[in-house]
């Protein structure tokens, strides 16, 4: 639901990062779920194998993986949802996670 709210607004980049693909997959799929099936959402462009979904005010949801971690440069996300995040290292939050909710000043949900 958190990602829900912040989709909600215009602009808006969430993530869900999990240490794998599949894992990221298992919360993406229920954000899928709750915009798509329950709140009857339509987005302009979407992927569920792709864990990808754009909408027309221009808020983005991805699903990343941070196995490798050089595919989490470059974006910066206003909320960053992170599975069984005891088991990313360290090294993959402090160098390429954090920075991404930096620049917006978003914030990070740890689930674990």
């Amino acid at each position: 639901m958190e990602a829900v709210a912040v989709l909600t607004q215009p602009n808006t980049h969430v993530w869900v990062v999990a240490p794998t693909y599949d894992g990221s997959n298992k919360v993406f799929r229920e954000v899928w779920k709750e915009l798509l099936l329950n709140l009857g959402w339509k987005p302009k462009r979407a992927s569920e194998k792709d864990q990808y979904m754009e909408f027309d005010w221009g808020s983005v949801l991805e699903g990343k993986s941070a196995d490798k971690p050089v595919s989490l440069v470059g974006e910066s996300c206003d909320l960053l949802i992170l599975d069984e995040c005891a088991k990313i290292h360290k090294k993959v939050w402090d160098m390429y996670l954090r920075p991404t909710i930096s620049d917006k000043k978003g914030r990070a949900l740890f689930i674990s």
